[in-house]
């Protein structure tokens, strides 16, 4: 059986295959994308002309590290994003945002015509716990509706805070 890596690898130059010259392409957060980061790398090395627009703070540092030229505002449509799933269902339902970049991983989902999630595996569901995107306040009334509704009062020491690319820069 192939390890976890070469399951990752193989997604990965599989979305390789549409990336063409001239593209603005999305560049996803975690293990497989960051695989197809590397090959957009390779691509740029060997001369294509592809801009990146990363998802999070570690694959813009990456891909600044493979030589792939970063998009920091957008003035237009992506033409392809490509990212990895934390996990999926075997109906094809995923769950994304697991790693901390949800937020900017919804946003460049949504600003490109195509879209595609690499997933080996690994991905299956396992049941865990699933992110959820809430703004400050949010925060207040999420803690009030559940302390009503099952009377603790549960806080987590150390919650996930995304934090944009403008305020990390």
């Amino acid at each position: 059986m192939p390890d976890q890596d070469a399951l990752k690898r193989a997604a990965a130059d599989k979305a390789l295959e549409l990336v063409r010259d001239g593209m603005l392409v999305g560049l996803g957060s975690g293990s497989t994308a960051r695989f197809f980061t590397e090959g957009v790398g390779r691509l740029v090395a060997r001369g294509m002309k592809v801009r990146g627009v990363p998802t999070s703070r570690a694959t813009a540092e990456l891909a600044a590290a493979n030589g792939i030229p970063i998009v920091t505002e957008l003035l237009g449509p992506i033409d392809l994003s490509v990212d990895g799933a934390d996990e999926v269902d075997p109906s094809l339902n995923l769950i994304k945002g697991r790693g901390g970049a949800l937020f900017r991983e919804k946003v460049i989902a949504a600003a490109s015509r195509r879209f595609v999630v690499v997933v080996d595996a690994s991905n299956g569901m396992a049941g865990r716990w699933f992110p959820l995107l809430l703004g400050d306040v949010e925060w207040l009334e999420i803690i009030r509706l559940n302390f009503e509704h099952t009377g603790d009062f549960v806080h987590d020491p150390n919650p996930l805070v995304e934090k944009n690319l403008a305020q990390l820069q």
